[in-house]
Protein backbone atom coordinates (compact mmCIF):
# COMPACT_ATOMS: atom_id res chain seq x y z
CA UNK A 1 0.00 0.00 0.00
CA UNK A 2 1.32 3.42 -0.98
CA UNK A 3 -0.73 5.45 1.55
CA UNK A 4 -3.36 4.83 4.20
CA UNK A 5 -5.92 5.71 1.51
CA UNK A 6 -6.62 3.47 -1.46
CA UNK A 7 -5.46 4.91 -4.78
CA UNK A 8 -7.61 4.01 -7.79
CA UNK A 9 -6.31 4.55 -11.33
CA UNK A 10 -8.79 6.03 -13.80
CA UNK A 11 -8.50 6.60 -17.54
CA UNK A 12 -6.46 4.89 -20.20
CA UNK A 13 -6.54 1.52 -18.47
CA UNK A 14 -6.14 -1.32 -20.94
CA UNK A 15 -5.56 -5.03 -20.26
CA UNK A 16 -2.05 -4.74 -21.65
CA UNK A 17 -1.00 -1.95 -19.26
CA UNK A 18 -2.48 -3.23 -16.00
CA UNK A 19 0.87 -4.67 -14.91
CA UNK A 20 2.36 -1.18 -15.19
CA UNK A 21 -0.36 0.79 -13.38
CA UNK A 22 -0.56 -1.71 -10.49
CA UNK A 23 2.90 -0.48 -9.43
CA UNK A 24 1.40 2.92 -8.58
CA UNK A 25 -2.13 2.24 -7.35
CA UNK A 26 -4.16 -0.14 -5.23
CA UNK A 27 -6.84 -0.77 -7.83
CA UNK A 28 -8.19 0.47 -11.17
CA UNK A 29 -11.53 1.33 -12.75
CA UNK A 30 -12.58 0.79 -16.35
CA UNK A 31 -15.55 2.28 -18.17
CA UNK A 32 -15.15 3.31 -21.80
CA UNK A 33 -13.55 0.07 -23.00
CA UNK A 34 -16.43 -1.93 -21.55
CA UNK A 35 -19.09 0.48 -22.79
CA UNK A 36 -17.67 0.36 -26.33
CA UNK A 37 -17.15 -3.41 -26.34
CA UNK A 38 -19.17 -5.62 -28.67
CA UNK A 39 -18.40 -8.58 -26.37
CA UNK A 40 -18.51 -7.32 -22.79
CA UNK A 41 -17.98 -10.75 -21.26
CA UNK A 42 -14.70 -11.28 -23.13
CA UNK A 43 -13.55 -7.72 -22.48
CA UNK A 44 -14.08 -8.08 -18.73
CA UNK A 45 -12.39 -11.48 -18.73
CA UNK A 46 -9.36 -9.97 -20.50
CA UNK A 47 -9.05 -7.38 -17.70
CA UNK A 48 -9.51 -10.01 -15.00
CA UNK A 49 -6.93 -12.32 -16.56
CA UNK A 50 -4.33 -9.56 -16.79
CA UNK A 51 -5.14 -8.35 -13.25
CA UNK A 52 -4.65 -11.87 -11.90
CA UNK A 53 -1.20 -12.21 -13.47
CA UNK A 54 -0.06 -8.68 -12.60
CA UNK A 55 0.08 -9.14 -8.82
Amino acid sequence: MITDLNIVALGGILPENIHEIKKYCDDFAVMSTIMKSKDVFTTINNYLKEHKYSK
